[in-house]
């Protein structure tokens, strides 16, 4: 079967999916929200603080947009897919796979554009939406690319050690406490800095650090991804050996 088939196949059997279930349907309304949601909410919520703090925080607005954005779009796109994969490991999928013109590779490619393409067009519209336009239409694109590898490892996290989506919320939610890495990178100085590079979190801030120094995007781009895909590539096998295989 042509790439193009399974994709139309499988992708209007995730569309059902997320029409009739209310945990990935809140995850998508999330999803569009939160431009919109910091553009308009974050100034009062730092106007607010500001002036019980007497204290001007309207600088900080956009740090803080731009890296809510890139740490939660990625991470909601990337539980969408990995909850649509439980749907089809509940609903047997993979044991119907096996016996159709489907191959494995057409299956995991499926799973990998999924997160990434929806976290990449999610990310530029929401970083468009929270008013982010001034740091150049190639820059976002830039940021959004480089977040774009997040979704696919929390999908394939979620696929290879969740068994329901109550298993797969918490894993999402623990997430959180890998933020810490791209906020200490605002108040650490490299080369020290790049020890936080360890959780894959720290490289879309940190590309944000450098296009608001100046400094040219790529290398840093770069560095993220190959990090990113290292470890994708640990996941895949896990989840080819785990999943795939055990059916």
């Amino acid at each position: 079967m042509k790439t193009s088939q399974v994709i139309k196949t499988l992708g209007k059997s995730d569309l059902k999916n997320i029409m009739r279930d209310d945990y990935i349907s809140y995850l998508v309304f999330m999803l569009l929200g939160l431009g919109l949601l910091l553009r308009w909410g974050l100034p009062a919520a730092l106007d607010a603080l500001g002036s019980y703090f007497a204290a001007d925080l309207s600088s900080y607005y956009s740090a803080i947009a731009v890296c809510s954005v890139l740490l939660l779009l990625p991470i909601i796109s990337g539980a969408i897919a990995g909850f649509l994969h439980l749907d089809q490991k509940d609903n047997k999928i993979m044991s119907v796979l096996l016996v159709t013109p489907v191959a494995p590779g057409q299956y995991m490619l499926y799973n990998l554009m999924l997160p990434f393409f929806g976290s990449l067009l999610g990310t530029w519209l929401a970083l468009l939406l929270a008013g982010m336009a001034d740091l150049g239409l190639l820059s976002l694109f830039g940021l959004s690319l480089s977040a774009a590898p997040l979704a696919q490892l929390l999908a394939f996290a979620v696929a290879c050690f969740a068994e329901n989506k109550i298993q797969g919320f918490a894993l999402m939610k623990g997430t959180i406490a890998l933020w810490i890495a791209p906020i200490a990178a605002f108040y650490i100085l490299p080369p020290w800095q790049y020890l936080l590079g360890i959780v894959p979190l720290y490289w879309p801030c940190r590309l944000y650090q450098v296009i608001t120094e100046g400094k040219p995007i790529l290398p840093t781009l770069l560095a993220g991804w190959l990090y990113c895909g290292i470890l994708l590539y640990l996941l895949l096998r896990l989840f080819d050996r785990k999943v795939y295989q055990a059916d």
